[in-house]
């Protein structure tokens, strides 16, 4: 009679979910709408809300530090690329202004050409 492999009991059995626990959800659907263990809800902050209403101010404080200094950081490098430092005061390094040309490639020049130029004159006159 030729030897037949017999299954055992040590089979691989694939765990289809892994989790050991129940989820909230399924605990408050067995409990039934019963609900255990809550005596009452505490409110968070103070009298009317005030310790709330602090924290919210010290939020809003902190965005605006952060937005300052995000600012400032922004400005000095706009600015870096355009300091002096051949200037006689080291300290104080003069801004170089900005160089702009414009060339118009057409033979007569346009409003809209004259509107650009306007306004980068006055968008440099208001930078200095």
């Amino acid at each position: 009679m030729p030897h037949r492999h017999r299954s055992s009991g040590l089979k691989q059995s694939n765990k289809g979910h892994k989790s050991n626990k129940s989820s909230k959800r399924s605990l408050n659907r067995s409990a039934g709408g019963k609900v255990q263990g809550r005596v009452g809800i505490k409110k968070k902050g103070g009298v009317n809300g005030v310790a709330s209403k602090a924290k919210a101010d010290r939020a809003h404080m902190a965005k605006q530090r952060r937005m300052a200094s995000k600012e400032k950081l922004l400005q000095q490098k706009r600015v870096q690329g355009r300091l002096n430092t051949n200037s006689a005061e080291s300290e104080k390094a003069a801004i170089v202004p900005r160089v702009v040309g414009i060339i118009s490639l057409a033979e007569i020049e346009t409003q809209l050409e004259n509107d650009v130029r306007k306004f980068l004159v006055d968008a440099s006159d208001k930078s200095n």
